[in-house]
């Protein structure tokens, strides 16, 4: 949560010092004016009490209350250097004006200085040691800062003077979860919502611990929850999409009924106003391609995108435009941008006003990176602002609109139609899975751990939403089934919150003795722990996708069982690029545990597969970046094709050698 989010400004504060007093006292007309200008404030007539606060400070200049109440103003004109000069004039006139240094410590914030900020709520608090307001924004500070501790410090101390304040339980729950202690994180967003069980926000964050924690049921409900209180909450619906895609207890059908729903909800009120597009329609056009992300930055979808945008950015054939929506830039966003030059920030930007821009940049061809993950924009693409859209990467599944045209995939992670009615967009099916950019400073391969340890060592680095009781039921009696293995779990939250996989395994037969648990760590010693794993163990229903090619790549084959949704096939596609899906991909239960005793049994086997893996990795087709972004580009013109003709979308699949061709039902499709 950032500090910006959690800002509380005091707009209109009214109370005087016992310094002002007698000046006030001096110039009742000026203080009249002041509480005329907020009654305007109140009534959103900004510029009215602007005009009301100047003429007070003229009739009263050494009034501090006065330059206080025009700095609001200013605040939410968004003048902000003109908000910072009025109030350090508030402070100078009286320095015992804890108020004025609380809402300039705001106004520090969004200049990005927390340094100048903690300082400003430091001195509200010297001031005005029962001032519950800043002790919650200098938490907020504190703990943007990663001061933990002492964040934790401030906001119990806000509860102190003010034991019911929902919001501080709530940013204190936040801190508790940054910080790694999910466990007491979801008890304080339980308290947040006793004391308001409105506080709509407590909910969602909570849904996040208790997915988190791999309580999906619990994670469900509460979305549920939040829906029955305000059904138009559209990131609570996302939240619940992604959690049941996470959940044994739905079919596939009712998981593809319940995103229609999200479409039928939220896009049925666009669809008669959708635009009818002018784009030119020549086949052979340079095409403008727009890109909708959150996520270009250290994000699992920038390793997958890179590579491929760094050889579009050279196509004559393509003009390539990113609409970003986060608000953090690190060294990868900076290399994209040097890619795609055509960039525009949207955060802040309403789903009509984003739509509105790319309908200005008139895209061709518009791409959803997110799908229902956090920050997407799935509301533009509701609009229709592009003749034609196309969902990519971010999320297994469909987004459940009518106005997405293609949903884009490799054929190994769909194959032909055996998906398809899972989807409302048509699939259009590359020859290829979307190519992976592995660490450049990993770690060397190691020779396999069994062959020095004289037994097999099973690992999953998966996250822990994804390992349900279900998933540990199976991973145990495979571990049963070879009495001398053991397992190693990594990427566990940082203080706990994951005694309930002790438990699990300790019902199903397996003690402690045989489990190693780690917890989340910089990319190098994640990649280091495969030195100690012999093959991964996927989870299910929601296999992993990055996590198998970083193992891939460190050496380590991973069994899975090849599942009934799309999220269910991401290791399958994996595997069977580098070769392996025979030996490693299984078809249900009693599947995955016979061929994990085979496999477990042949050593030599598998130190082959070790020493050999990461060669086969570069040497297999989705390592291939150039001949993926070629057929990527044949994508393109085959569906820009398509939609001058004026046909509807339909299931489009590219060869290896670039053929296009529209399968029918039960056509197996070909591939040369």
């Amino acid at each position: 949560m950032t500090i910006f989010n959690r800002i509380q400004a005091l707009f209109s504060v009214t109370q005087k010092s016992s310094k002002e007093i007698t000046q006030i006292s001096q110039s009742e007309q000026a203080v009249q004016l002041i509480d005329r200008g907020n009654q305007l404030e109140e009534n959103g007539q900004i510029n009215e009490a602007l005009k009301l606060y100047e003429s007070a400070i003229e009739m009263a200049p050494a009034l501090a209350r006065a330059y206080l109440n025009k700095g609001n103003v200013l605040l939410q004109m968004e003048k902000i250097p003109d908000a910072v000069t009025m109030y350090r004039k508030a402070v100078e006139l009286n320095p015992d004006y804890a108020a004025a240094y609380f809402n300039l410590g705001n106004v520090q914030i969004i200049q990005n200085n927390p340094d100048a900020a903690l300082h400003s709520y430091d001195k509200a608090i010297q001031l005005k040691p029962d001032f519950v307001d800043a002790y919650v924004a200098r938490g907020n500070v504190l703990g943007d800062m990663k001061r933990f501790k002492d964040a934790i410090d401030s906001y119990q101390q806000a509860l102190k003077l003010a034991p019911g304040y929902a919001q501080v339980y709530g940013n204190l729950a936040a801190t508790l979860k940054d910080s790694g202690d999910l466990t007491s994180a979801m008890a304080h967003y339980q308290i947040a919502i006793q004391a308001d069980s409105d506080y709509l926000h407590a909910y969602g964050n909570l849904a996040d611990v208790y997915r988190e924690l791999g309580r999906i049921d619990d994670a469900v409900e509460v979305c549920r929850t939040v829906l029955r209180k305000q059904p138009d909450l559209v990131p609570a619906y996302t939240q619940l999409l992604f959690c049941l895609s996470h959940s044994n207890k739905l079919t596939a059908q009712q998981l593809f009924e319940e995103h229609k729903r999200f479409g039928d909800q939220f896009e049925s009120p666009f669809r008669a106003m959708w635009p009818v597009h002018d784009n030119v329609k020549d086949p052979q056009k340079k095409l403008r391609i727009g890109l909708v992300s959150a996520d270009l930055r250290a994000h699992a979808v920038a390793f997958f995108l890179e590579p491929v945008l760094a050889v579009l950015q050279h196509s004559p054939s393509l003009s390539l435009f990113v609409y970003y929506n986060h608000e953090t830039e690190d060294e990868i966003t900076q290399r994209i941008k040097e890619f795609i030059p055509r960039w525009q920030v949207i955060v802040g930007l309403s789903d009509h006003q984003v739509a509105q821009k790319i309908l200005a940049d008139n895209i061709d061809i518009l791409i959803d990176l997110s799908g229902h993950t956090g920050k997407h924009r799935l509301l533009t693409f509701a609009r229709k602002p592009a003749p034609i859209q196309v969902s990519w990467v971010g999320y297994p599944g469909t987004t459940g609109l009518q106005a997405m045209d293609y949903y884009l995939a490799g054929r190994h992670f769909l194959p032909v139609f055996e998906l398809d009615d899972q989807f409302t967009e048509k699939i259009a099916r590359l020859p290829l899975t979307v190519p992976f950019l592995p660490i450049s400073d990993s770690p060397d391969v190691n020779t396999l751990p069994a062959l020095q340890n004289g037994y097999m060592t099973f690992g999953s680095f998966n996250r822990i939403d994804k390992i349900g009781r279900e998933v540990v039921a199976l991973w145990a009696q495979l571990l049963r089934e070879i009495p001398t293995a053991k397992m190693l779990i990594a990427g566990l939250p940082a203080n706990g919150g994951y005694e309930h996989l002790w438990h699990w395994f300790e019902q199903e037969g397996i003690p402690k003795t045989r489990l190693e648990f780690h917890n989340r760590s910089n990319m190098h010693t994640y990649l280091a722990l495969h030195h100690k794993v012999d093959i991964c163990l996927d989870t299910f229903p929601y296999t992993g996708g990055t996590t198998t090619n970083h193992a891939l790549w460190m050496g380590v084959p991973t069994l899975t069982l090849t599942g009934a949704i799309p999220a269910g096939r991401q290791s399958s596609a994996n595997l069977s690029e580098v070769n392996l899906i025979q030996e490693f991909g299984a078809k249900d239960h009693a599947d995955f545990v016979a061929r994990g005793k085979q496999v477990a049994s042949d050593l030599e086997s598998l130190s082959i597969i070790r020493q050999t893996l990461r060669s086969r990795f570069l040497n297999a087709p989705f390592s291939k970046t150039d001949v993926f972004a070629a057929n990527l580009e044949h994508m393109f013109r085959a569906m820009w094709e398509r939609w001058c003709q004026g046909l509807p979308p339909a299931a489009i699949e590219v060869t290896t050698n670039n053929q296009v061709i529209f399968p029918v039902s039960g056509d197996a499709g070909a591939y040369e």
